[in-house]
């Protein structure tokens, strides 16, 4: 497919100049044509979206994905179109009960940014965690198709088989991975989370792996492992992994995780094909590869340079009018052109990297500060984290939830200089005063009316 670049959102560039390409893979140039290209179909297709007939199991499910992969595509949240499409967004924690739609309200309001947005936020996460399965030997951890009705709503019919308080062996790794996600993707941005749901999470995650090294859909249905399924949820694990506590049962799953991770990726540098043959949904599963290159921090699986390799997949099934749609798509029934060129945007602008890159650097930076660092290395860290300004905030908040007592120093500190506020972080010595340092600082993160 060829097309000139034509004119570019500023905004748009930024996500793309980190990528570095081999000569086996699309150049800067090729990318940043396409993705242009798929968000000026985007924008076309505005009027229209949420009204795709098969997508009517997820409502309101196509609106979020776009809101979130036009964002990590760098276009602004003050965009018309994403304006537009914030309400809709917003409505979800109310009106939706789907896993699948949730997770997708809640990554697109974090990464605005916006503290308007919250108490919805807030609210999502309530609805995500109760959604995951607590008890019973199997599937707990998990997450099925929906979640507890909000207050108010009405009860879905206790008939349908993807009820959330049905037989629990109704649960899959793909709404699993969704969740966690999300939750993942809050943390990130400073809200503040029950470490539970996560280390229930692993548990569950871990038991799923085959002998293989691959992951599966689900114990009853689609068992044979695929790319999509081995590539999301290992992503899912790594994930959780930093939100474990730091005891003997989060080393404990810690090394668990590295374990499977290792036997992920050697069945991966076997079994990665694009398109993926074990799913009708390839778009859905280059994402899924993304996450995983990221959150393992590796450009390979095993010998299998994955984004070059994705990337000229897409490349070459892009349509002329800018987006993707799998042959398949309509006769399975439950996508739309828009779905997969949201997902195929995902993948293209290295959207986990664009989500996360300011957040992880930043929280790892003041986390790696040690009674042993020289005091110039400090000064050198603080000096970084002020330059970052306000943009900061979350994860510094984040920083106030490790066990160590250093990171927590230099955090608060940096927080009172950026905030002019101390909440009580210097006279903070016994465990129970830093806890309540910490949760004012998280309630000044989620309340403060100016974001940058």
């Amino acid at each position: 497919m060829k097309r000139g670049l034509g004119p570019m959102p500023a905004l748009l560039a930024v996500p793309l100049l980190c990528v570095a390409f081999q000569s086996a893979g699309p150049s800067d140039r090729e990318i940043t044509a396409s993705v242009h290209a798929a968000l000026g179909y985007l924008r076309a297709q505005g009027s229209t979206l949420g009204r795709y007939p098969a997508l009517q199991p997820f409502p309101k499910g196509e609106e979020c994905l776009v809101y979130y992969a036009m964002q990590m595509a760098g276009v602004s949240p003050r965009d018309p179109l994403l304006q537009g499409l914030e309400s809709t967004v917003l409505s979800v924690v109310e009106e939706v009960d789907h896993t699948y739609t949730l997770a997708l309200a809640l990554l697109g309001l974090t990464a605005t940014r916006d503290t308007r947005h919250s108490e919805t936020v807030g609210r999502l996460i309530t609805r995500l965690s109760l959604g995951q399965f607590k008890h019973g030997k199997q599937g707990k951890g998990a997450w099925g198709y929906v979640v507890p009705p909000y207050p108010g709503m009405p009860s879905r019919s206790e008939h349908d088989p993807a009820h959330w308080d049905t037989p629990q062996d109704w649960y899959d790794s793909s709404n699993t991975q969704y969740a966690v996600l999300a939750l993942r993707s809050a943390a990130d941005f400073g809200f503040q989370m029950d470490h539970q749901v996560f280390e229930r999470a692993v548990k569950h995650l871990l038991s799923t792996q085959q002998n293989s090294g691959g992951f599966a859909y689900a114990p009853k249905y689609r068992r044979e492992p695929y790319t999509a399924m081995t590539a999301g949820v290992m992503g899912s694990l790594l994930m959780c992994r930093d939100h474990l506590r730091d005891n003997v049962t989060g080393r404990g799953l810690r090394r668990r995780i590295d374990s499977a991770k290792d036997r992920a990726m050697k069945w991966l540098d076997r079994s990665l094909e694009f398109p993926d043959p074990g799913t009708p949904w390839p778009y859905y599963s280059v994402y899924s590869v993304e996450r995983l290159g990221h959150y393992a921090q590796s450009e390979v699986f095993g010998k299998r340079r994955w984004y070059e390799e994705g990337a000229t997949w897409l490349l070459s099934q892009q349509r002329e009018d800018g987006s993707w749609a799998y042959r398949l798509s309509s006769r399975i029934g439950i996508t739309s052109p828009r779905v997969d060129t949201a997902f195929a945007l995902l993948f293209l602008t290295r959207s986990s990297r664009t989500h996360t890159r300011t957040s992880e650097e930043l929280f790892h930076l003041v986390s790696s500060v040690e009674d042993r660092v020289p005091p110039w290395r400090r000064e050198e860290i603080r000096r970084r984290i002020l330059a970052e300004g306000m943009a900061a905030l979350e994860q510094l908040v984040k920083v106030l939830f490790v066990d160590e007592l250093p990171p927590r120093m230099l955090a608060t500190e940096c927080l009172r200089e950026l905030t002019g506020e101390d909440m009580g972080g210097r006279e903070a010595t016994t465990e129970s005063e830093w806890k309540a340092c910490r949760d004012r600082w998280v309630k000044y993160s989620m309340t403060r009316k100016e974001r940058p």
